[in-house]
């Protein structure tokens, strides 16, 4: 009997020729292009839905195809860029800021310091992490990665004093950077909510007599900082995570644009605590953020920082989750972007505290509360931290 041809498989065919079985071509394969097309793949479409090329940016004729209305969690990397949150961008360093991360950041660890023994743990557990979906591949993986504080009091890695660690945190909308054309925003759409994965900053004093530990704080300084909240559960993030799973629909081409998302909304959130402070802008040193970002094979530890009103995520290092050696390098900057938040910068933060406490009465400030959602409450106009100097926010959103 002979046997029959295969058809070919749709999987293999063009998405335009899918859409419209015509022959024309495909738009070209850049990571922009890819960025659209995975975003467009994990809206909800129905079915009678014209498809829309990936090349072009939606048409504020045609409002349903916005990338802001598709119930999407990240903004693809051009809607970023309307909002001047620029990845990878071919700007270097401000010279400040290179110093600090070849001086600081990225200084070998001391050979006379023992490796951490997490790397080998982290390349033990990779191989399952790889099978599971995304929740449970990060609980696999990311207590070795990164670290806990001793408020989350988790067995089997060290647990650092002063910090806490936790996931899927929600941060206020109002320090998203605001795009700076209203035409495009109307395009564009918002940005959609900062939430990282993981999220690393100051234990608040509750927390710690809770878990009767320390607290890096003062009362005095808390309730200062308690009218000035990023986020419910810790003071001024350091660190940030967003992970992806092999058997997820988002790649870390995504978790890439939500870190962008999550870092400059932080960036911004420092940068006008300092503003308020000192009365003019911060060095890029005190105002920068890190993140990391994963799939499970591969890892990223990227900075975030703001020039001229423009957010930049520039990469540090990149990492794999099978190769010891790599991984031990990771960490070893990692530990350096701790020590650095425990040392230097909770200085800073703390240094500036009274002055920002005396600028804020200069004038009235408007009162940005928290919602369960992250934003600020309906009943406010819609306002964004470049025009104001500083928002408010209630110390009873505080737990």
């Amino acid at each position: 009997m002979p046997k029959r041809k295969r058809a070919a498989s749709e999987g293999c065919c063009p998405l335009s020729s899918r859409a419209s079985h015509s022959k024309s071509s495909s738009p070209p394969l850049t990571t922009a292009n890819l960025e659209l097309l995975q975003h467009s793949l994990s809206a909800p479409v129905p079915a009678h839905a014209p498809v829309i090329p990936p090349a072009m940016p939606p048409s504020a004729s045609n409002r349903s195809s916005s990338p802001s209305r598709s119930g999407t969690t990240y903004d693809a990397i051009q809607k970023l860029e309307e909002y001047n949150i620029f990845i990878d961008d071919a700007q270097a360093l401000p010279d400040c800021l290179q110093r600090f991360v070849d001086d600081v950041i990225l200084k070998p660890r001391d050979p006379a310091t023992a490796p951490s023994p997490n790397a080998k743990k982290i390349v033990k557990r990779q191989r399952a992490a790889a099978r599971v979906n995304e929740a449970a591949g990060r609980e696999q993986l990311v207590p070795y990665l990164l670290f806990q504080g001793e408020f989350n009091d988790r067995e089997g890695v060290e647990l650092v004093p002063f910090i806490n660690c936790l996931p899927e945190e929600r941060l206020n909308r109002f320090f998203l950077p605001p795009c700076p054309d209203e035409k495009k925003k109307k395009t564009w759409g918002p940005l959609t909510q900062p939430r990282p994965d993981t999220c690393i900053g100051y234990l608040q004093r509750g927390h710690a007599r809770a878990a009767g530990c320390e607290a890096p704080f003062t009362d005095t300084e808390q309730t200062i900082l308690n009218n000035y909240v990023i986020n419910k559960s810790m003071y001024a993030p350091f660190l940030t995570g967003q992970w992806k799973s092999p058997l997820g629909t988002e790649n870390i081409l995504v978790a890439r644009c939500q870190a962008a998302r999550d870092g400059a909304t932080v960036v911004s959130y420092l940068s006008t605590f300092y503003r308020i402070a000192y009365g003019r802008e911060p060095s890029p040193v005190d105002a920068c953020h890190f993140s990391v970002i994963g799939d499970v094979i591969t890892g990223q530890i990227w900075i975030h920082y703001q020039l001229e009103g423009a957010y930049y995520m520039h990469k540090l290092c990149s990492f794999a989750y099978d190769d010891q050696a790599s991984l031990e390098r990771a960490r070893g900057y990692l530990h350096n972007i701790k020590h650095h938040a425990l040392g230097t910068r909770l200085q800073s933060i703390k240094d500036a505290l009274p002055a920002f406490e005396a600028g804020k009465r200069v004038k009235p400030f408007p009162v940005v509360d928290m919602t369960e959602s992250g934003g600020p409450l309906p009943s406010l106009p819609d306002t964004d931290a470049s025009n104001f100097r500083a928002p408010m926010t209630p110390a009873s959103v505080v737990s």
